[in-house]
Order: structure tokens, then C-alpha cells, then sequence
């Protein structure tokens, strides 16, 4: 399970970063913006794959996790 989490938290980062390439992760004049965005991302894609996929058969998939990190930046 936590190797899945790890995954799933890489593909949020990795997605905000190559969004917002300025905002470094906890460092920058923008971070704790970063930061907010990113533990916001986190939480609703975790909870839309636990909910949506189940842990236990999910296969991660880099564009499952990019697209619940878009629903949650326009959900704001």
C-alpha cells in the first residue's frame, strides 16, 4: 500500500512541478502556495482512487492520477 502512496505522491509532484515549473516545492516566494496545492491534490486523488478504483486492483497509471490532479485544481 504505502509503495502505491509513494507512486501516487511522485505523479502529484511531478505534475505540479511541470505545471508551475517557478514554484519549487517548499522554497521559493511561492511554496507554501505549492505546498497547499500539492497536500490538496494528494488528499482528493487518494480519496477518488481509494473510493473510485479500490487499492487493491489498482494498477497505477500515471494518467489516472494527472487526471484527479486537474479535478482538484478546479475545484479550488
Amino acid at each position: 500500500m504505502s509503495h502505491v502512496r509513494a507512486q501516487v505522491e511522485q505523479h502529484c509532484r511531478d505534475f505540479l512541478l511541470m505545471r508551475d515549473e517557478d514554484a519549487m516545492w517548499l522554497s521559493g516566494p511561492r511554496g507554501a502556495e505549492w505546498h497547499a496545492a500539492y497536500q490538496r491534490c494528494l488528499e482528493y486523488v487518494c480519496h477518488k482512487m481509494h473510493r473510485e478504483l479500490g487499492w487493491r486492483d489498482f494498477i497505477l497509471r500515471r494518467e489516472a492520477v494527472v487526471s484527479y490532479v486537474k479535478q482538484a485544481l478546479e475545484r479550488k
